[in-house]
């Protein structure tokens, strides 16, 4: 086997450089090519989906912060509207507490006045009642006849005493 003796031989070192030289030459200029190509286009293609997500990105914190800013205005103006709901309600229930309170007052005033007229009209019936009892009842166990007038301010005097109490 002349692979495995190790003696010089010139021409196989010819051949050798010739078939590397070839090979060389072939992958230099005819299949390197289309592979640098291919990554060469790899290359563009991961730096523009690089520069598109960062573009992406931007955009996404520019919407994010568009969104923030959205919510924000909405929580300041949901606030005012509480606000103003909450002023309009507070505002509606004094007024309300103020009218019936009114309401409440006049209609007491009012009964009070009726209260006290019903009075009079019972202590002036009362008084004309005990005028004609104790007119009668002194005619008829007395036999005593006063004036009227007498008797009619004696008996003013002792209701006036019983009302002062």
């Amino acid at each position: 086997m002349p692979q495995l003796d190790f003696s010089f031989y010139p021409a196989q070192i010819f051949w050798l450089i010739i078939s590397f030289g070839i090979l060389f030459l072939a992958m230099k200029y005819w299949l390197l090519p289309p592979l640098a190509n291919v990554i060469e286009q790899r290359e563009e293609k991961i730096k523009k989906i690089l520069r598109q997500a960062d573009k992406m990105s931007a955009e996404a914190e520019r919407i994010g912060k568009e969104y923030q800013q959205y919510v924000d205005e909405a929580i300041q103006y949901s606030t005012r509207v509480l606000q103003t709901a909450h002023d309009e309600v507070a505002a509606n229930y004094a007024n309300q507490e103020e009218n019936l309170l009114q309401i409440l007052k006049t209609d007491t005033q009012k009964a009070e006045d009726d209260i006290n007229q019903e009075k009079k009209n019972l202590l002036g019936g009362i008084e004309d009642i005990t005028y004609h009892f104790v007119k009668i009842f002194l005619k008829v166990f007395y036999s005593l006849k006063l004036s009227e007038k007498d008797t009619q301010e004696q008996i003013s005097f002792l209701i006036k005493e019983k009302k002062d109490v």
